[in-house]
C-alpha cells in the first residue's frame, strides 16, 4: 500500500510540474509582454498576438522534440520569452516598430 501511495504522489508531483512549467511558457509570456506594452505606449493588441505567434511556435519545436531529442525543449522554453526581451529593449517612443496605443485601448 505504502508504494502505491508514494507512486500516486510522484505521478501528482509530475503532473504539477508539467503544469507549472506550461503556465511559464505560456501564460506569463503572455501577460508580461501585454503589461509591458500597455507600460511604454505601446499596442498592446499587436504584443499579444506576436507573443500568440512564438507561442504557437514554441508549441511546435517541443512537438519536435518528441522525435528529434530534447535538447530542442531549450530554445521551446526561450522563444516566447524572446518577445518580451524584444519589446524590453525598445524605447517608449519607439512607435514605428512598436506600434501607437490607439483611443480604444
Amino acid at each position: 500500500m505504502i508504494a502505491v501511495g508514494g507512486s500516486l504522489l510522484a505521478l501528482l508531483l509530475i503532473i504539477a510540474l508539467l503544469c507549472l512549467v506550461g503556465v511559464v511558457v505560456t501564460v506569463l509570456p503572455f501577460v508580461t509582454t501585454v503589461d509591458l506594452a500597455e507600460r511604454r505606449g505601446f499596442s498592446p493588441e499587436r504584443w499579444g498576438a506576436v507573443t500568440l505567434v512564438a507561442i504557437g511556435l514554441a508549441v511546435g519545436i517541443g512537438y519536435a522534440a518528441r522525435t528529434h531529442g530534447l535538447l530542442l525543449l531549450v530554445p521551446a522554453a526561450l522563444v516566447p520569452w524572446s518577445v518580451a526581451a524584444l519589446l524590453a529593449l525598445l524605447a517608449p517612443l519607439q512607435t514605428r516598430i512598436g506600434g501607437r496605443l490607439g483611443l480604444h485601448e
